[in-house]
């Protein structure tokens, strides 16, 4: 069974069918499998600072619920919230991809050796 709520695993589920293709894809690519294994922690790196982000926005959002400040778009009759959670999902999807597939790694001189 599912142990977390559908809102939390689809995000799981697409960041698993997102990184299986590119692993495919940067391995069919590049001859260095250095700069694949690069380009693919890049985006972990970047994945896990968008995680550490999500956690302060959600003790920011728990001072406010606090204040009793209301900062929900949706119950204000409109669909701006859910649209631009797709919205901003698709943006962090895109700059993932940017970061990890198009991203400069970097080029380690070998010393003259």
């Amino acid at each position: 069974g599912l142990y977390l709520p559908i809102y939390l695993s689809v995000p799981v589920a697409v960041g698993v069918l997102l990184r299986l293709p590119l692993e495919r894809r940067l391995a069919g690519q590049t001859e260095d499998k250095d700069s694949a294994h690069d380009k693919i922690e890049n985006g972990l790196l970047y994945s896990s600072g968008l995680i550490a982000g999500e956690g302060l926005i959600g003790i920011l959002l728990a001072v406010f619920a606090s204040l009793g400040i209301n900062i929900s778009l949706s119950e204000r009759g409109t669909l701006l919230g859910p649209i631009y959670s797709c919205a901003v999902f698709a943006v962090l999807g895109y700059s993932i991809l940017k970061i990890s597939l198009f991203g400069k790694t970097k080029v380690v001189d070998g010393g003259g050796k």
